[in-house]
């Protein structure tokens, strides 16, 4: 399968670097249907399919066709068109994440599953998807984070916070970015403050490259953990 490294943090980090290298981009041509407004994530599955989160609903695009999933083709009702993220876990599955709850693909329907709650608490805005080692399935909305239930399917609220905008898997610990600074958890265990340096930093970014664990702020600052994620060093793109 291609792989494709998006970085979707803040301009000025990929502006420089685009003007430095000869790579070229050219509009992805929807063909068969209307081009979508705003675009948040995209992922490529196993097949070489590109799906593409956007303001009006997923998109789904191969080398023949394009397809639009929203709440009134392909996507459940009760959920909204807009989606912010997409993931796709180590088994081939599909995940967004919508304003108002998450939903998987169905490939032998060919729609998205809403899935269910273990509590009346709704994960809303979903800005992001993890999975650590062990299998879990996590989510972060901006009411918090959620884990997914592999035997009842169904979600449950696993910490209670504002404005989670990121979520990273180490192993089997969660680095959770939000507003008010970077957290992590491990199992289920207590959710404790992650790098003092960075509390009160609205996280905007973490993401794994090289094996390597590097967060982003809001101010536009870079930082690298070190191997033993006991401190960051910061960086730059370059």
């Amino acid at each position: 399968m291609k792989k494709f490294i998006i970085l979707l943090f803040y301009g000025w980090f990929l502006l420089p670097a685009m003007a430095q290298s000869d790579l070229e981009f050219t509009q992805l041509s929807a063909g068969n249907v209307p081009t979508q407004s705003i675009t948040y994530r995209v992922e490529q599955d196993s097949l070489g399919i590109i799906w593409v989160a956007t303001e009006e609903g997923i998109l789904r695009h191969d080398s023949n066709n394009s397809k639009i999933y929203n709440t009134y083709n392909g996507l459940p009702e009760s959920l909204s068109n807009r989606s912010q993220s997409l993931f796709i876990d180590r088994s081939g599955n599909l995940w967004a994440g919508t304003d108002k709850g998450i939903c998987f693909y169905n490939k032998d329907l060919d729609r998205f599953d809403a899935v269910d709650l273990e509590d009346a608490i709704n994960p809303a805005v979903v800005k992001a998807f993890a999975q650590t080692a062990d299998g879990t399935l996590w989510v972060g909305a901006f009411n918090g984070v959620w884990k997914f239930n592999k035997q009842t399917r169904k979600l449950k609220q696993y910490f209670e916070a504002t404005g989670v905008q990121s979520l990273v898997a180490v192993e089997n610990t969660l680095f959770i970015g939000t507003t008010s600074g970077l957290f992590k958890a491990a199992g289920d265990s207590e959710v404790t403050t992650a790098f003092s340096d960075l509390k009160n930093s609205s996280i905007t970014y973490t993401g794994l490259l090289d094996g390597r664990l590097y967060v982003g702020n809001r101010t536009g600052e870079l930082y690298r953990a070190t191997a033993d994620l006991n401190r960051l060093e910061q960086t730059a793109f370059s």
